[in-house]
């Protein structure tokens, strides 16, 4: 695989309707998301007329009246919101390729989950393991039925039902809450995903050099699954994705320590989360992220070649508000998936996207 041949035309190619009509679903959507706007105008031209109906009633219902105005046509939008997304057909315009990807119904605070599912079905070292049943020991059931409907469709959009997922892996994840009004974060059920496949994955053998002052080295041999890195506060330190690996492989409980941690092989793929530096769970790295990649004999016993195929990124201030989405490649182009929205994006999108990345997926070249 390689991302030197992606198009690189500054054009975007957005995804556009086949069907300009609007469902029972669309209708409401709409009507609700005017409707919230049209009573927040009113309701803003209500208190600024306050010292006229004051003057007519008086100053509690001057307050009360906008306050009431307003905050019903906030409910309103937020209700289009949970509502989810148009049930719409999409299709590429004239000239563009076909995205090979279909999109996901979104049901309220779902984005999360939708980018997550996009990442796992579409990626294709996931896929693979997902198409082995010797992974499965009833722990991804729901999972899997919801890849074997996925992969038999051929509409743009899956009727796939995310809140279905949700409620079935909040009962797995005590942390997740199964109410499609709260926005959770991808990795919540990312992390139970690779936590169900470690035991049937390959193990390689992690060798940790240590050595205290002046005291000899030794040498401890440990075997471990080699599918994912959680680089947390590394990479706010870091001016390079090789220097932020090389601070998590150094990791010592005790700063006196020189410690070495270091695999022996180079695994097929694998996965890295960057944990947020602050509160507003947002990642902030002070490097661009490479498409392609070289590991170093330091990291994996050998050099390899990596390619970058897929990430999540979150557009939004803050990780409890704002949204989710997948970039997805496929033979020489970018795909951005927003729930049910395929968008085919240029390299320089794709790299501004995956430079502000909270996980990133690489696959061996």
């Amino acid at each position: 695989m390689s991302v030197q041949n992606i198009n690189t035309t500054p054009q975007i190619h957005q995804m556009m309707e086949h069907d300009t009509s609007l469902s029972k679903k669309d209708w409401k959507t709409h009507s609700l998301v005017v409707l919230s706007y049209l009573l927040v105008g009113i309701g803003i031209v209500l208190a600024c007329a306050f010292p006229y109906i004051a003057l007519m009633t008086n100053h509690t219902v001057a307050i009360l009246i906008p306050a009431v105005v307003i905050a019903s046509g906030v409910l309103g939008g937020i209700q289009a919101m949970h509502f989810g997304t148009p049930d719409r057909t999409v299709e590429a315009p004239a000239g563009s390729p076909k995205c090979p990807f279909i999109g996901l119904h979104r049901k309220g605070q779902n984005c999360w989950l939708n980018a997550a599912l996009q990442l796992v079905f579409n990626t294709p070292a996931f896929k693979k393991r997902l198409e082995q049943r010797s992974f499965w020991k009833g722990g991804l059931n729901d999972v899997m039925s919801a890849f074997r409907q996925y992969k038999k469709e051929t509409t743009n959009v899956s009727s796939v039902d995310t809140q279905a997922i949700r409620k079935w892996l909040s009962t797995k994840v005590s942390s997740l809450d199964p109410s499609p009004k709260i926005q959770e974060e991808p990795w919540q059920f990312l992390s139970y995903f690779l936590d169900q496949i470690t035991s049937q994955l390959p193990k390689q053998t992690v060798k940790t050099v240590s050595q205290v002052e002046n005291k000899a080295s030794t040498v401890q041999s440990t075997n471990e699954p080699l599918t994912f890195f959680e680089l947390g506060v590394y990479y706010h330190e870091a001016k390079s994705l090789h220097e932020a690996f090389d601070l998590y492989f150094n990791e010592s409980l005790n700063p006196r320590d020189k410690s070495l941690r270091f695999y022996t092989a180079s695994p097929e793929d694998f996965s890295i989360r960057f944990l947020p530096k602050d509160s507003s769970g947002k990642v902030k790295k002070n490097y661009r992220m490479p498409m392609q990649w070289e590991t170093t004999e330091r990291h994996f016993g050998g050099k390899s070649q990596y390619v970058c195929d897929a990430f999540l990124y979150h557009d939004g201030n803050s990780s409890e508000y704002g949204h989710w989405v997948a970039c997805l490649y496929d033979k020489g182009h970018w795909w951005k998936i927003s729930d049910a929205i395929r968008t085919l994006i240029p390299k320089q999108q794709a790299q501004a996207y995956l430079d502000d990345s909270a996980w990133v997926h690489y696959q061996k070249s």
